[in-house]
């Protein structure tokens, strides 16, 4: 038996601002086999880092070849000076009329730079990293993909439309917090072992900035269909680390979906949402997005 790394960042543009990171193990067993180590799912912790110095620090002891893979909310390969990348176009073809559309990253603004900084720095501290969705592939690296939680939320709850968790514009505090609180229950649908592990957690860990910030949302979360229980009234930045977080711990589990080969849907030159990753050639800009 082997242990396995899934790490996720919800990387942020600038530098100056959180992105949130999170991390889950898995035991795979020696024969290979990859498929089942989202049964066996183990939160290790998470971080709110600014910089790529951050960044290293937290996930470089887990940054194993072969044995990790990194689940990253941010462009990554940005091969185009201006203008939108192919895999953003796919995104938007596909997923469009359900209100998501990706960010378009460039060489010309920080969402087309900041991911490919960080590869470099890891990189720089002896790191192996393939871009690349193909875990069999390269099999002494450690695989960094991007990957875009709107649309994983679209294709694996069968979303009529992005939940609007986030604040923005005439988007009230109730109907954030509100849309929060569901995709928390899907994420524990989609890990039972670790939400109870953090449910055990959470308000001991004075380290950990998610089991500090899930503790008042646990009443909540936990209130089923009925929802019979109001969220806290939680507004501003505490919020906003609060769904950095939460995007960065999805992330992990998207990276662990993919390795274990689970359904993908591929967005690159070649694909516009292809459930066949061997698609993906090496140097293109992609997104892969997991799926049902």
């Amino acid at each position: 038996m082997q242990t396995v790394y899934f790490i996720g960042i919800d990387l942020a543009f600038s530098a100056k601002n959180n992105s949130g990171v999170s991390i889950l193990s898995a035991i795979q067993p020696n024969t290979g086999r990859r498929d089942t180590v989202l049964q066996g799912l183990t939160y290790i912790g998470s971080r709110l880092c600014k910089t790529d110095e951050e960044i290293g620090e937290f996930v470089l002891p887990y940054l194993i070849p072969g044995n990790c893979a990194v689940a990253v909310d941010a462009p990554l390969v940005v091969p185009n000076k201006t203008g939108m990348r192919p895999c953003e176009r796919g995104i938007a073809r596909v997923f469009g009329s359900r209100q998501c559309t990706a960010y378009p990253g460039h060489q010309g603004n920080m969402a087309g730079t900041r991911g490919p900084q960080l590869l470099s720095y890891l990189e720089s501290l002896g790191v192996p990293i393939v871009a690349n969705p193909r875990m069999e592939q390269h099999p002494d690296a450690v695989h960094f993909m991007e990957t875009y939680p709107h649309a994983a939320h679209l294709a694996m709850f069968e979303l009529p439309t992005v939940w609007k968790y986030k604040k923005k514009p005439g988007r009230s505090w109730d109907l954030c917090r509100s849309e929060l609180i569901e995709y928390w229950r899907r994420i524990g649908a989609l890990m039972p072992a670790v939400t109870s592990q953090m449910q055990r957690l959470s308000g001991l860990a004075d380290t950990d900035p998610l089991l500090q910030r899930i503790a008042p949302w646990l009443r909540a979360i936990e209130g089923g269909i009925l929802k019979s229980v109001q969220p806290p009234e939680i507004i501003g930045k505490r919020y906003k680390e609060f769904e950095d977080l939460t995007d960065g711990l999805f992330c992990a589990y998207m990276a662990g979906h993919i390795y274990a080969g689970k359904p993908a849907l591929l967005f690159s030159p070649k694909s516009n949402g292809s459930t066949d990753l061997q698609q993906y050639k090496d140097g293109d800009d992609f997104i892969v997005v997991p799926s049902l």
